[in-house]
């Protein structure tokens, strides 16, 4: 396997979690269909700090283990695609890139200094890990059941790549500015920007800590928030700092503070359908339709497959009583493939419900049973069947709402006594 220019960063290590928080897994995995070997991997990588060019360690350390991890992703990457060939799985070199940067566990690092006689200091990070296949597994199961979450890992996985790889390209040009520098006023010049690069690296590192605390079980939202917010401080450019955060704020229920970030990581990147997608949902949650449509529309605009965009844009229609277009809207989302396909469905057919168009509903509620047996789906199927005169069957979807959320069909279960239920 060939990766192109493909740069495995330290701070996508992290937020993958190599040695921090695993990607969140939904459901169980099936076992696989092959039981393999654990497979060790051995690399190294070094960095070079130059003389008299201003450098942190710390942050010459993490460059260091950011090329041993580009190593040992690519060895991890030879073996990835072959076991998920073994498992009927066909990925694109990207996607094969990214599940090689989550699956390495047990990770020991270690770090040598070589003094280059006066030409600079080598740091040289060496790595032993080990492919992790229940990882493999759990990732593939996302790819497979959360188009949008694996989505967004390849996302921010490309980002990041590219981000650090930007930052490394940044710190040769000011390394070989230093160089031919002749004044001290001009090493100053190139020193001060050096200083900036550097922030901007360890930028990613608070980034990575706020990413890991919002990913954890349960999640840490307030230190998600104070990890972000000093990436921001440290790089006020770093747009999916403030969606992150936003995303924190959310979850905190904090939906105006949301609004402001999500705004301003829309303003630092105006092609980023994802931050108008989520400001789309604290519209939503505020109950500001028209401002919700608008977002989902944009984030639409910028991703024409985005389905949960789709799905949630439905919602708005439907709240609004804009039937035909929410009809519009979650057919999109399903053919597409949304996430939660189940409420999707659901919400298809409460819109045939409210236009009295019971069998269509019944057949929208009956294939959200059948992906998600939740309460809400049962009680609308419940309704479904009343409304169509089948009275025994939306008994029995009534009883089962109610043992699953106690109360849930309480309205339905009095409207059945009258008919003898």
């Amino acid at each position: 396997m060939k990766f192109q220019n493909a740069t495995m960063s330290l701070s996508l290590s992290l937020i993958l979690g190599l040695g921090a928080a695993t990607p969140v897994c939904y459901l169980a995995v099936p076992a696989p269909v092959v039981s393999a070997a654990v497979q060790h991997v051995s690399a190294e990588g070094s960095y070079t700090m130059g003389d008299g060019f201003e450098e942190s360690q710390k942050v010459a350390k993490m460059r260091a283990k950011d090329d041993a991890l580009r190593m040992a992703a690519e060895q991890a990457g030879v073996y990835v695609e072959s076991y998920t060939k073994t498992v009927n799985s066909t990925l694109t070199e990207d996607e094969i890139f990214t599940l090689a940067s989550t699956v390495l566990s047990g990770m020991n690092e270690t770090y040598t200094f070589d003094d280059m006689g006066g030409k600079g200091i080598k740091i040289i990070c060496h790595i032993e890990a080990d492919v992790d296949t229940v990882k493999i597994d759990e990732v593939l199961k996302m790819r497979r059941e959360d188009a949008q979450k694996w989505a967004e890992l390849q996302g921010q996985d490309k980002a990041l790549r590219e981000q650090m790889e930007k930052l490394r390209k940044e710190n040769e040009e000011l390394k070989a500015a230093y160089a031919k520098a002749t004044t001290e006023q001009e090493k100053q010049k190139v020193n001060a920007a050096a200083r900036k690069n550097q922030e901007a690296v360890t930028a990613v590192d608070w980034y990575n800590r706020g990413y890991d605390a919002q990913s954890a079980k349960p999640a840490r939202y307030q230190e998600a928030v104070r990890d972000y917010t000093e990436a921001i401080r440290l790089d006020p450019k770093y747009a999916p700092a403030y969606n992150n955060r936003g995303n924190a704020y959310n979850d905190l229920k904090q939906y105006e503070k949301a609004i402001r970030d999500h705004t301003e990581a829309i303003r630092l990147d105006p092609k980023y359908a994802h931050a108008y997608y989520n400001r789309g949902n604290e519209y939503y949650d505020l109950k500001q339709y028209e401002k919700a449509i608008e977002d989902y529309t944009e984030a639409i605009r910028l991703n024409p497959a985005y389905a949960d965009a789709y799905s949630n844009r439905g919602n708005a229609y439907n709240d609004l009583k804009q039937y035909e277009k929410a009809i519009r809207d979650y057919t999109e989302a399903i053919r597409l493939g949304a996430t939660h396909l189940s409420y999707t469905y659901n919400g298809r057919g409460n819109v045939y419900y409210k236009q009295a168009k019971y069998r269509k509903a019944l057949a929208d509620h009956m294939e959200s049973v059948r992906l998600e047996p939740r309460a809400r789906a049962y009680y609308d199927r419940g309704w479904d069947y009343f409304k169509l005169g089948d009275y025994a069957n939306a008994y029995r979807d009534a009883k089962q709402a109610n043992n699953l959320q106690v109360g849930k069909a309480d309205d339905l279960l009095n409207a059945l006594r009258k008919h003898g239920y």
